[in-house]
């Protein structure tokens, strides 16, 4: 049997029926139905029950025409009344309404925070890209630095908080020399520094760790078979999350830049030094030249005089002695002014065990008598070209300057050796004081000099080293407290054929005389003892004082042989030279100087019938000139 809305709608007002009150009968004409509990909302006049839980009863009766409901009600148990409301049927259209407007607006809001949301979604989309792609640029950067730091060509490193090396990069694991599993936390900073100076690295170390910052730090490294190098360090702070958890940093290795450095200050100290020595030699320049003259006339005129005493005779002795003491400064002289140059005033054969034999002999019985001298000479030692007086003179101050480092007594050496590549050596050692090393690094500056006031100019080293300098050599200088000194010179040798042969001797047979001779010399003095000796020999003097007093002289006297002093003012001796020899091409020239340089070398091989005469000369030289004019070429007496 089927119940529709219709036989619903025969029930008369719903009762309240508990459960219990329910008495289920089945008779031949009845029969009771009841539903299980289900929730419904039951209209009750102008109310509406709301949701409760109940039960459908009906009660059918048989009838003539078939069963019929007699009865239907709704059952509510009365343990459960009480869940449900009953609402006015106004005041539930009231609530439909709000219900209905707070659907509205919970819709509206549903929508702006759907929308709110879906902007957010597009803004957390925007968010994630970017992070995404801040994440791809953060790890091509990474790559970046990292292929960077793999190139570097020094090493670059970080170390733990313990002092553990935690990476290094490809160059700075083949720097030290450490396997790549090393690098992984098992090699300490330690193991990486000599350890004289690990205490200063480490606790540069424990500065960074400690949050202070610095500057590059220099050390000695340490690689794993044990040899180091030349190292300069500059490190900083790794902070995470603001904290310090370790340092990185890079190390270069300037081994190379500090042998450049070392380079540079020696080349520097060397052009300081010959700085110095080029001020010192153009003042020793001026004053040779200046006691050139004077030389020159003391001798010329203790040569004249001497010429005119009996031979043996008191005063003939004694211009002898002023004649020697003019020499012998003039030599002096000569010192000086190849130290003010850089060429020798002559170039002869030498053979530097003659020179060392020469003073050695001359100084053995007086200076050296107090030592004990060991000469050790090679037997076929190479030949010198080159200046003998300066080259004695430079032998002689290392022989005083040993002497003098011995003031108890001790032992002289000198040495020479045939060297490689024609070079000859030769060594001059004592076994005295020594030097400390400030005074070896100033030792040949000059005027520099560790003796008592009065007992030493600081010329002496000073001038061996021009002269081993103006002989093309190499001089080293090497010294410890108590342990002596050793001065190692070496000069280009050249084999007894190759060598320049001496000057012949001139000729023998009494000089010319009765000759016309211009003496162009701005000294007075020089000039003055010149006149002298010339007449003396005989000759007809014509003097001038200046280039352009000669040249006009030549109008009414042409001279036989013309005496000009290369160094003068105005023209200058190079200059007159010049126009004399356009007026007079074949008149001889003996060119007067104390400086032989390059340009007077210049002058003699330019000009024919040139010879150059060197200051300081007497009248036995003047002589020997004037017989070699009259080998070479006959001078008449005009």
């Amino acid at each position: 049997m089927g119940i529709t809305r219709r036989d619903f709608s025969q029930v008369p007002d719903p009762l309240r029926i508990e459960i219990t009150d329910l008495v289920i009968q089945s008779l031949a004409d009845t029969v009771a139905v009841a539903t299980g509990f289900f929730h419904i909302h039951l209209p009750i006049r102008d109310h509406i029950l709301s949701k409760e839980t109940a039960r459908l009863v009906l009660i059918f009766h048989l009838e003539p025409s078939g069963w019929k409901i007699s009865h239907s009600s709704i059952s509510i148990p009365y343990h459960l009344v009480g869940e449900g409301e009953v609402y006015p049927l106004k005041a539930l259209e009231e609530r439909n309404q709000f219900l209905e407007k707070q659907i509205t607006e919970r819709t509206l809001q549903l929508s702006q925070a759907n929308g709110e949301l879906r902007r957010a979604n597009e803004n957390l989309e925007q968010e994630i890209s970017g992070h995404m792609r801040t994440e791809e640029a953060l790890r091509s950067s990474e790559e970046r630095f990292r292929q960077l730091a793999e190139i570097f060509p020094e090493t670059i490193f970080e170390a733990d908080s313990n002092g553990r090396v935690t990476y290094a990069n490809a160059h700075g694991a083949e720097k030290f020399g450490f396997k790549s599993a090393r690098l992984e936390g098992r090699l300490s900073l330690e193991e990486c520094i000599v350890p004289a100076d690990r205490a200063r690295v480490l606790e540069r170390t424990r500065e960074r760790l400690a949050g202070l910052s610095g500057g590059f730090l220099e050390y000695q490294a340490l690689r794993e078979d044990g040899t180091a190098f030349d190292a300069m360090a500059y490190s900083a702070a790794i902070r995470k999350e603001g904290r310090i958890v370790g340092v990185r940093g890079f190390i270069l290795d300037v081994t190379e830049h500090r042998r450049a450095e070392a380079e540079k200050a020696k080349l520097v100290a060397q052009l300081q030094h010959a700085q110095k020595m080029e001020s010192l030699g153009s003042l020793a320049g001026g004053v040779a030249h200046d006691m050139n003259n004077v030389l020159a006339a003391i001798l010329g005129m203790a040569s004249g005089n001497q010429s005119l005493q009996p031979e043996g005779s008191p005063a003939s002795r004694a211009f002898d002695l002023i004649s020697r003491a003019a020499t012998r400064g003039g030599k002096m002289v000569q010192s000086l002014l190849a130290f003010a140059r850089q060429s020798p005033t002559e170039r002869l054969v030498v053979n530097l065990n003659d020179v060392i034999q020469d003073q050695i002999s001359f100084l053995e019985r007086t200076t050296l008598a107090r030592v004990r001298i060991d000469v050790d000479p090679q037997p076929d030692l190479r030949f010198l070209i080159g200046d003998p007086n300066a080259l004695a003179h430079a032998v002689m101050n290392l022989v005083l300057n040993a002497v003098e480092a011995m003031p108890e007594g001790g032992v002289l050496s000198i040495r020479t050796r045939n060297l490689e590549a024609d070079a000859i050596e030769i060594v001059v050692a004592d076994s005295g004081t020594g030097m400390a090393n400030d005074v070896l690094a100033r030792a040949m500056d000059p005027f520099f000099t560790t003796k008592a006031s009065g007992k030493g100019t600081g010329l002496g080293l000073a001038m061996v080293y021009k002269t081993v300098q103006a002989h093309g050599g190499s001089i080293e200088l090497s010294s410890e407290p108590g342990q002596g000194t050793r001065v190692r010179m070496v000069f280009p040798g050249t084999s007894p054929t190759d060598a320049l042969g001496a000057e012949p001797e001139p000729p023998a047979g009494p000089a010319p005389s009765g000759l016309k001779v211009l003496l162009v010399d701005d000294d007075d003095l020089v000039q003055s003892a010149m006149q002298t000796i010339l007449d003396l020999m005989g000759h007809r003097v014509t003097a001038a004082l200046s280039g352009e007093a000669a040249l006009a002289g030549l109008q009414s006297c042409r001279p036989d042989v013309i005496i000009l002093d290369l160094n003068m003012p105005g023209l200058g001796g190079a200059e007159t030279l010049r126009r004399l020899r356009q007026v007079c091409p074949e008149v001889p020239v003996l060119l007067s100087t104390g400086r032989a340089d390059q340009g007077a070398m210049d002058l003699v091989a330019t000009y024919p019938g040139v010879t150059m005469m060197f200051k300081p000369f007497g009248m036995v030289e003047l002589q020997a000139q004037f017989r070699r004019l009259r080998s070479e070429r006959p001078v008449q007496p005009s």
